[in-house]
C-alpha cells in the first residue's frame, strides 16, 4: 500500500495535490486506482484531507456546521436556500477574464461563478457593479447581462453596498438600466434604497412593458420588492421619472425550483474595513444581513495584506462580518491567493498569521475554514511557477478554477 510520510512536501496543479515519491513499492492509490512503484500520487484536495485526517489537516482546514444550510435547502421552491460569497477583486473575477485588466467577461469566468456552478447554485442575479469601474472597465464589458442606458452610472459616492456600488440615475434620465439573465425565470426581486428626496416615480419594466412604479422618497431603508412573470426568458428594466435621483442595489431572479440561489458580493479594492460599514441600511454589513444568506463564504485577504492593515483591526472587522452573518448563516472563511508582496510570507501581516486568525474565528462561530494555499502554493512565486497568476495580486483563469475546485471539493453543500 502507498505510505504517507509524516510531513509530505506538497506540490499542486490546479486543484490536485501531488505528493512526490510516496509510493516506493506501488499499490493502491487513495480514492481508487493504483500507483506504479516510485511514482507520485495525485489527489484532489478533498482526497488529501480525507487521507490526512483532522489532525494532519488541522492547520489547513476546519469543518464547521451546515445545519442552517441543510434546513434552508429543505424549505423548497417557495423560499430557496441562499449562498453568499464575499470578498475583493479576486471574488469579482479580476484576472480571470480577458483584456488588459483581466475583467472583460470576468463575471462569468470568476472564481465565484465557477464555484457556484460546481455546486449547482443559480447565478442569474447581480448586486452592485463589484467596483470594477474603479479600474476604468465598463460594467457591460465585465458583465454583458447588464446594460446602463443614458443617465445610468455607478454611484461615485457610495462604494460600500454588498457588491460594490449602487447603480444610479438622475431624475428624468432618458435611458434605462437593463438586466438580461441567461436562464428562464418566473419571478424576480428588485433591491433598492429609500431616502428622503429620492425619486418618486421609479418604473419597473419587463420586456419593455411597465409593471410597477415605486417611490424611493422615504426614510432611510433598504427595500426589496417581488414580481411574478410568465415562466421563460425575459429582460428587466428600471427607468426614472422626473425629480430626485434613483438607485438600484441589485436584481435577483427565481425559476420556481428549489435550486439554491447565489448572492455574489465581490468588491474590487475591498478591505475588511469596507465590509463592516453600517452607517446606512444599504451599507455592506446590514445589507448582507438583509439578504439573509443561509451559507456565506468569505475569501480574504489581498488588499489588507498589501495595505498592511493592523492585524487587530483586521481580526475585529472579520469577526464582525461573521457575527452578523451568523444570525442566519453557516459559512466558510478562506485564506486565498497570495500576492507578490513580502508581507504575505511572514510576520504579523503574513498569511500564516491570517490563516491562524481565521481558523480561530471559524472555531468561535462553528464555521468552516479552508487555507486555499493547499491548492495554490504558499507564495506568489510558486503560484507563478504553476501558471496560476494574472498579475501581482490576481489569479488568472487557471488560478480561479483551482480555487473554485478546491472550495467545491471541501464544502459538503
Amino acid at each position: 500500500m502507498a505510505r504517507f510520510s509524516s510531513k509530505p512536501q506538497l506540490q499542486t496543479l490546479a486543484s490536485s495535490v501531488i505528493i512526490p515519491g510516496t509510493a516506493p513499492e506501488g499499490g493502491a492509490a487513495v480514492g481508487g486506482g493504483s500507483v506504479p512503484a516510485g511514482n507520485d500520487i495525485s489527489l484532489t484536495v478533498g482526497q488529501l484531507l480525507a487521507a490526512l485526517g483532522d489532525a494532519g489537516a488541522s492547520q489547513a482546514t476546519r469543518v464547521g456546521s451546515t445545519a442552517k444550510w441543510v434546513a434552508a435547502k429543505a424549505r423548497g421552491a417557495t423560499n430557496p436556500a441562499r449562498l453568499a460569497i464575499v470578498g475583493d477583486s479576486n471574488v469579482a473575477g479580476q484576472g480571470s477574464g480577458t483584456g488588459a485588466d483581466g475583467l472583460a467577461d470576468a463575471a462569468a469566468s470568476s472564481l465565484a461563478r465557477r464555484f457556484l456552478v460546481k455546486k449547482s447554485i443559480r447565478t442569474d442575479s447581480f448586486f452592485g457593479e463589484q467596483n470594477v469601474t474603479l479600474v476604468n472597465v465598463e460594467l457591460g464589458t465585465y458583465d454583458p447581462r447588464i446594460t446602463l442606458g443614458t443617465g445610468w452610472v455607478p454611484d461615485a459616492t457610495v462604494s460600500q453596498i454588498f457588491g460594490g456600488r449602487h447603480l444610479k440615475a438622475a431624475g428624468g434620465s432618458a435611458g434605462k438600466l437593463r438586466f438580461t439573465p441567461a436562464g428562464a425565470f418566473s419571478s424576480f426581486r428588485v433591491w433598492y434604497p429609500t431616502l428622503a428626496g429620492l425619486n418618486t416615480a421609479v418604473g419597473i419594466y419587463v420586456d419593455g412593458s411597465l409593471v410597477d412604479t415605486v417611490s424611493q422618497d422615504a426614510a432611510a431603508s433598504l427595500v426589496s420588492k417581488d414580481y411574478t412573470v410568465s415562466a421563460g426568458t425575459h429582460y428587466i428594466e428600471v427607468g426614472v421619472g422626473s425629480g430626485g435621483d434613483a438607485f438600484v442595489c441589485g436584481i435577483e431572479t427565481f425559476d420556481g425550483s428549489a435550486s439554491p440561489v447565489a448572492l455574489v458580493g465581490g468588491y474590487c479594492a475591498a478591505r475588511s474595513t469596507d465590509l463592516i460599514v453600517a452607517s446606512q441600511p444599504w451599507n455592506h454589513r446590514p445589507m448582507l444581513s438583509a439578504l439573509q444568506p443561509d451559507f456565506t463564504v468569505v475569501i480574504c485577504t489581498i488588499n489588507d495584506t498589501t495595505a498592511g492593515t493592523d492585524p487587530g483591526t483586521w481580526y475585529a472587522d472579520l469577526e464582525a462580518v461573521v457575527k452578523g452573518a451568523s444570525a442566519t448563516s453557516d459559512g466558510c472563511l478562506c485564506v486565498g491567493f497570495v500576492p507578490n508582496d513580502g508581507r504575505a510570507l511572514g510576520g504579523i501581516y503574513g498569511y500564516d498569521a491570517k490563516a491562524a486568525a481565521l481558523r480561530n474565528i471559524a472555531a468561535d462561530y462553528n464555521w468552516h475554514f479552508l487555507d486555499l494555499r493547499v491548492a495554490l502554493g504558499r507564495s506568489w512565486a510558486r503560484q507563478s511557477d504553476r501558471g496560476l497568476v494574472f498579475d501581482n495580486v490576481h489569479p488568472n483563469a487557471t488560478g480561479a478554477e483551482a480555487i473554485a475546485s478546491a472550495l467545491s471539493d471541501f464544502l459538503p453543500l
